[in-house]
């Protein structure tokens, strides 16, 4: 079977196909998430306000009420564990320096 036709399509119309992003504040950053989602990247929106949960309806957005993983070390891996499970790696890590540190790991596997 041959894919380069659709691979070259998928390419074409949506250059950010198979990246993960990772962005905080979300809610005020929302135009933004949606002009990524639009150009085929999955996006994981942390914010401390539950409603980022509900911000975009669609399999390649994941909303994340960040307000506990701020604060705990648990709770912040067992964010981390849900963004790994939902899309297998982040790419790019658009949050505070915190939340870099935190990603880094995947960040470098992903760039491997």
């Amino acid at each position: 079977i041959e894919y380069a036709g659709f691979e070259a399509r998928v390419a074409r119309d949506q250059a950010l196909a198979g990246r993960v992003l990772v962005m905080d504040r979300a809610l005020e950053r929302g135009t933004m998430i949606e002009g990524l989602l639009e150009r085929g990247a999955a996006v994981v929106a942390l914010d401390a306000n539950p409603q980022v949960t509900r911000l975009f309806d669609t399999p390649s957005y994941l909303g994340l009420d960040s307000t506990a993983a701020a604060s705990a070390g648990q709770a912040c891996h067992s964010l981390i564990e849900q963004v790994v499970r939902a899309f297998g790696g982040v790419d790019v890590v658009d949050a505070a320096a915190a939340w870099q540190a935190n990603f880094a790991p995947y960040v470098a596997i992903s760039n491997a």
